[in-house]
Parts: C-alpha cells; sequence; structure tokens
C-alpha cells in the first residue's frame, strides 16, 4: 500500500496528494471471485487494486527422433492501482476477477507439435477500472521456410504493465525478467537437441501482491516431459511444458485467478 493518498477539500471540492493520516483504519475488501463491492459510510477516498488473470503456458513437442522443443511460458496479469474520490462512485459497484488461463494439454501423438495455453481474464471494477489478463503461451513447434528450418515456443506477449512469457528453444528454455510493477510471467519449457534440458525459471513479482510465474517443465529424452508449473497467486503465468522424445510432452501450467483489491477512507 502507497502512502499517498488523495485528499479532498469540502469547501472548493480540489484535490490534492497527502500522505496516509496516522490512526485511519482503513476498510479492505478482497476479491478472489466475482462480487458486489459496496462503499462504506463516511468514506472520503477509495484505492483500487487490480490484477488480471495469468496466461497458460503452452505445451511442448512430442516426437522420437529429431529435435524437440518446449512450450512457451505465459505472461502475467496487468496490474493496475487507481485513487477515486468516494463520492464519484455507485453506492454499490459490481466486481469480476479475471480467471487464470488453462496450460495447453500434453501431446501422446508422435511428430506432433504443441498446444497452445488459453489467455488470462480481465479483472475489472465495474467501468471505473480494468486490468487485463496475461496473453498464453505457444506450444512448441517447428518451422520450416525456404531457407530456414527452426523450433521456437513463443511467451505469451505483455500488456503494459504486465510481463513478457518466456520464450522455449531446442536448448534451455528462457527465463522470465524480473518485473518491477506487475505479476510475472512463466519460463518456457525445456527443449531436446542431443540432450534433455531444463525449462526456465518463472519471473518474481518485486512489487505489489502479484504472483510470481511458474518455471517451465524439463525435457526428457526418454520419457514424458515434465509439466510446466503453475504461476502462484495473484495473475502469475504458467510455466511452458518440457517436450519429450519417450512418451508425451509436458503440459502447460495453469495461470493463476487475478484479484481486485479495494481500500477506502
Amino acid at each position: 500500500m502507497a502512502d499517498k493518498l488523495i485528499a479532498v477539500d469540502d469547501q472548493t471540492g480540489k484535490k490534492r496528494l497527502i500522505a496516509v493520516p496516522s490512526g485511519i483504519d482503513p476498510d479492505v475488501q478482497t476479491f478472489t471471485g466475482d462480487g458486489t463491492w459496496t462503499k462504506p459510510a463516511n468514506c472520503k477516498q477509495v484505492r483500487v487494486i487490480l490484477i488480471g488473470g495469468g496466461g497458460g503456458g503452452g505445451s511442448g513437442m512430442y516426437g522420437t527422433t529429431g529435435s524437440q522443443c518446449g512450450g512457451g511460458g505465459g505472461s502475467g496479469g496487468q496490474y493496475i492501482v487507481k485513487d477515486f474520490v468516494a463520492t464519484s462512485l455507485t453506492a454499490t459497484v459490481a466486481v469480476t476477477v479475471g480467471l487464470g488461463g488453462a496450460g495447453g494439454a500434453a501431446v501422446s501423438t508422435n511428430g506432433y507439435n504443441g498446444k497452445d495455453g488459453a489467455d488470462g481474464g480481465t479483472t475489472s471494477f465495474g467501468t471505473y477500472a480494468k486490468a487485463f489478463g496475461g496473453k498464453r503461451g505457444f506450444g512448441g513447434a517447428r518451422f520450416k521456410t525456404g531457407r530456414s528450418d527452426f523450433f521456437v515456443g513463443i511467451g505469451g506477449d505483455a500488456h503494459a504493465l504486465g510481463s513478457r512469457g518466456g520464450h522455449s528453444k531446442i536448448g534451455i528454455g528462457d527465463t522470465a525478467a524480473d518485473t518491477i510493477n506487475a505479476p510475472s510471467s512463466g519460463g518456457g519449457g525445456g527443449g531436446i537437441a542431443t540432450t534433455a534440458q531444463s525449462g526456465g525459471t518463472g519471473g518474481v513479482a518485486q512489487i505489489g501482491p502479484g504472483g510470481s510465474g511458474g518455471a517451465g517443465g524439463f525435457s526428457r529424452a526418454t520419457g514424458a516431459g515434465d509439466s510446466g508449473i503453475a504461476g502462484s497467486t495473484y495473475g502469475g503465468g504458467g510455466g511452458g511444458g518440457g517436450a519429450s522424445k519417450g512418451t508425451a510432452s509436458g503440459a502447460g501450467g495453469n495461470g493463476a485467478a487475478g484479484v481486485c483489491i479495494v481500500v477506502s477512507y
């Protein structure tokens, strides 16, 4: 919680930022699912903290020969903080909390690319504020062009005040970068060239109530690839699944659901 609030002059209606007065006991309402916020009596200002649901990670490729690639990590949900004068809000406000996106399903048929994860849902405070969900990580895939042949699982793109999901590749999956203003994204799953590789590490949120991203799954030269780790609450992206040359690729990790926190003074 920041140490500044909106102060409103009762006579002129002018607004300015002031330090949080000592001795004030705020009303805090936390929504981890859909609900309705009710404005407390006599409150003057309201701070709304929103996090969108995290994107699901993609699953890895599966094949018995050649190179394979893990899935990309899902990106973290958007992180938004908005201040309001209490009189500008209605007596009740509908709250919608974005669900985390599902991770891509494991691939059990030889020679198939990984499956994409699903986008995270949007968290909203009526029509006053919204935080978009993280984007899905793409399944590990092989792409051919006239001049090149490459393998990649693309991590989910970031919204403003969000974080990008980690990519995957033939070698070790990319580690999702840390972020200072959003829930963090998942790491990319590991890939296989001649030896198995570990997945990337999910990013760790550095500010606010955001959750950490899930780590990417380990690839396996024999046996099933490991699944990506789910994002932690709130809004962390799921890790990408690992690749396999054995029985099945790893599934992508699920993104974590978002949250809405309303603090009234």
